[in-house]
């Protein structure tokens, strides 16, 4: 008979140990091990997430002096949305403080929507008073244009601002006249201006500005409730180094522009920037300016989600404005909202205005 050796007491009582461990490991402690693996890769996604909102935040805020920047300042909801995700993923860790953290990233982003200026609302203003403005982009390969005619023609509009106007949609434009008469510039099938303002009611003057990437069309139209000055205008996208300086140098033209009219003013056309950006929010405080639109709600006119290249676009980011109707101190608003899809990559904005007595 063979005897083996006994083994050493520590190692037997560690045996001993791992084996009553191992017996005594139930159906709900085995699946723990999955939630244990993924704690740490939740921590560290709520950890990293709240330093990034907090950098977009600050970054953000400082778009008038870097065009990186002034990227992060158009996704104010985005961002409450991520903040409010965060939160709840902090509370489920049982991270209150980092939960606080994230919540308290929510308060920067509504104090500057709640920034944003919005002309007074009219009351009871009758039909008769009311004057229609609608503007939008067209899109260089829009090939949907009879949609655009009929939406025009349905709306009972007044004044229309039009951006990205090519040699293509020049039929478009004839077809509208038959509505809307007076159309500036005048000389718009000569010159590839991009820019037209269409009206029913006569425009008593026109001009072209030329400026950076593309013209600001001025028309002063004698409407039946009174005489305004229209600017339709189409900002450059500043995706770059150089198209950020070319976006300033076009802000700054309307904005002189508009500061030396001796009307009620009404600027309308694709901006290419949000309501929220730093710069965009010197420009309208200088010229004493408000929105017609409500952007305490999430408003967005671009990407239109019916245009097979913007699905990605449309669902990554959600939506943006970028196509506005801004008036000076002169007007209320009767009504704003954004219009059909038109074959575009932008939606149409609608404003209906009255000027104060």
């Amino acid at each position: 008979m063979t005897i083996a050796p006994r083994e050493p007491r520590a190692q037997a009582d560690a045996r001993a140990e791992a084996d009553a461990g191992l017996s005594g490991l139930g159906t709900a402690d085995v699946g723990a091990f999955p939630r244990r693996r993924s704690r740490p890769l939740a921590s560290t996604l709520l950890h990293g997430g709240i330093a990034g909102l907090a950098a977009a935040t600050l970054l953000a805020e400082l778009g008038d002096q870097w065009w990186f920047a002034d990227f992060f300042a158009h996704f104010r909801f985005q961002y409450i949305a991520v903040a409010s995700a965060l939160a709840a993923l902090a509370l489920a860790l049982r991270r209150r403080a980092l939960a606080a953290v994230a919540c308290a990233l929510i308060v920067p982003q509504l104090i500057v929507i709640a920034g944003v200026p919005v002309a007074d609302r009219a009351q009871d203003a009758p039909p008769s008073q009311r004057i229609r403005i609608v503007t939008t982009n067209l899109q260089w390969s829009n090939t949907s244009l009879e949609a655009l005619v009929a939406h025009f023609r349905n709306g009972q509009t007044d004044v229309i601002a039009l951006q990205e106007l090519t040699p293509a949609a020049l039929p478009l434009i004839r077809a509208l006249t038959k509505d809307y008469p007076y159309v500036a510039p005048a000389d718009w099938e000569e010159q590839e201006s991009g820019v037209v303002v269409l009206s029913r009611y006569p425009i008593e003057a026109a001009q072209l500005h030329r400026v950076p990437w593309s013209p600001i069309v001025e028309a002063t139209v004698r409407h039946p409730a009174g005489t305004f000055r229209l600017f339709a205008v189409h900002a450059p996208y500043p995706m770059s180094p150089s198209l950020y300086e070319l976006h300033q140098l076009y802000f700054d033209a309307w904005m002189r522009l508009t500061a030396q009219a001796d009307l009620p003013v009404i600027i309308a056309g694709d901006f290419n920037l949000t309501p929220w950006s730093a710069r965009f929010r010197h420009a309208w405080r200088a010229g004493g300016l408000a929105f017609t639109g409500d952007y305490r709600v999430w408003p967005k006119t671009w990407p239109a989600h019916a245009t097979p290249m913007h699905y990605l676009p449309a669902l990554l980011i959600g939506g943006i404005p970028i196509d506005h109707v801004l008036v000076s101190r002169h007007f209320a608003v009767a009504a704003n909202r954004r219009g059909p899809y038109v074959g575009s990559d932008h939606y149409p904005v609608t404003s209906d205005l009255v000027l104060k007595r």
